[in-house]
């Protein structure tokens, strides 16, 4: 009954011990994991195709929230700059590049919406992201000219706006 009535109170109080005791909470993971190693290996094994089903779900009805999230976990991940909130994340129904109707809910189609930072070292920030097919983002691996020209025309365009 006192944990039902005094949830809230009791969460922040243990958020903030973790956040005082770090190391301690960090030692102690890695304790468990090392005598757990097997279990958690049979765990991620047995619950695998179900949680790609949660994700795919999640991706399909929150795709703003899932382009986000890879964003700061990107910008930890390369040190860049990371400002942006879900509100930041609008996404078109046609890519402003190559003009194809966006896709969401598959990953890795090239129609899908993925987020561009317009100028790479400026990070993750508002202002500098845009969200583009995924086809557009990786066209500086494998450009057809009528691609690439499309991709020019854009950003001398994007460019000019944002000064």
């Amino acid at each position: 009954n006192y944990y039902k009535k005094n949830k809230k109170k009791i969460k922040i109080t243990m958020a903030l011990w973790r956040e005082k005791n770090k190391e301690y909470v960090s030692r102690m993971g890695a304790e468990w994991y090392a005598k757990n190693k097997q279990h958690v290996k049979d765990y991620v094994k047995r619950t695998k195709k179900n949680r790609n089903k949660v994700f795919a779900r999640r991706r399909k009805n929150h795709p703003e929230t899932f382009l986000l999230t890879g964003a700061k976990h990107r910008a930890k991940k390369f040190s860049l700059p990371f400002n942006l909130k879900v509100e930041d994340i609008i996404i078109p129904k046609f890519c402003p590049v190559l003009g194809i109707k966006l896709k969401i809910g598959k990953r890795g189609n090239p129609t899908s919406p993925s987020l561009d930072r317009v100028i790479p070292k400026l990070g993750y920030v508002k202002g500098n992201i845009v969200v583009i097919s995924r086809r557009a983002n990786f066209l500086k691996n494998d450009a057809t000219l009528s691609e690439l020209r499309s991709v020019v025309k854009w950003l001398t365009k994007t460019l000019k706006e944002t000064k």
